[in-house]
């Protein structure tokens, strides 16, 4: 039976499946996450994506809330309170809320399994909307961080044989410029922003100026990007203008 199985597994990853769809996980960060076909490999610009995010909670924060928009897997939203947890304690993340939405009942079902694995199921509660799923902002979002891996491939783009042919093109393509998800996700979140929230958005390679339009367009929120680890701008941070929020937001140099 180990045999037929190592066979079945040579000759999948022969067609250039994805060793994740094979194995059927993956791992992020500090945890490891069910994956399959139907559902995004996480990258590792995602996991920095999550750092930048960690580092704006001061543990100090109340009532706050965490949306994590096209959660996929739920890597970004589950390794967040997991490492929240490990670093403020079980009751700073009772104090929050946990949201992770996607449109994708495969996506949000590899989500809500991999929070029942984790043991965080009752603190995550899946939206199968789009965006940010019918969710309206309060007075005051000063504790509220939105963060997302939108697709932002162009439609053009070639991409090896192993992604085209394996992942879900709903989750990697976004139109002729990869802005037609992004461009509606931050006009959906503008008025979050301008209630004090902060909204992470994991970019592509040259779509700065097109983030920056974006968000000059209600001429109240500042927009900043933050580097990968191969010195590209690959995170956008939007927030109010002169925001003063409970979250850790940095206001030092760019790609800090």
């Amino acid at each position: 039976e180990a045999w037929v199985r190592y066979q079945s597994y040579v000759q999948r990853r022969m067609q250039q499946e994805p060793l994740q769809y094979i194995l059927g996980q993956t791992s992020f960060r500090e945890i490891e996450l069910i994956s399959g076909p139907g559902v995004l490999i996480p990258r590792p610009e995602t996991e920095r994506l999550v750092e930048h995010a960690l580092s704006l909670f001061q543990g100090t924060e109340t009532d706050f809330r965490i949306i994590d928009v096209g959660t996929g897997t739920g890597a970004i939203i589950l390794s967040m309170l997991v490492e929240l947890r490990s670093k403020f304690g079980t009751g700073f993340c009772r104090r929050g809320e946990f949201i992770a939405t996607d449109v994708s009942t495969t996506a949000l079902d590899y989500a809500s399994r991999n929070a029942a694995a984790l043991g965080v199921e009752e603190q995550v509660r899946f939206v199968p909307q789009a965006y940010l799923g019918g969710l309206s902002p309060r007075s005051s979002e000063a504790s509220t961080l939105i963060i997302s891996n939108p697709p932002y491939i162009e439609s053009g783009a070639v991409l090896p044989i192993s992604v085209s042919n394996y992942e879900p093109e709903l989750a990697l393509r976004a139109g002729e410029a990869g802005m037609d998800v992004i461009e509606p996700l931050i006009e959906s979140c503008v008025s979050w922003i301008e209630a004090g929230a902060v909204l992470l958005l994991e970019i592509g390679d040259e779509q700065q100026s097109a983030v920056e339009s974006c968000a000059a367009g209600s001429g109240k929120i500042d927009c900043r990007f933050i580097q990968d680890l191969q010195r590209v701008d690959r995170i956008a941070e939007l927030t109010r203008c002169e925001s003063s929020t409970l979250l850790k937001v940095g206001r030092g140099s760019r790609g800090q």
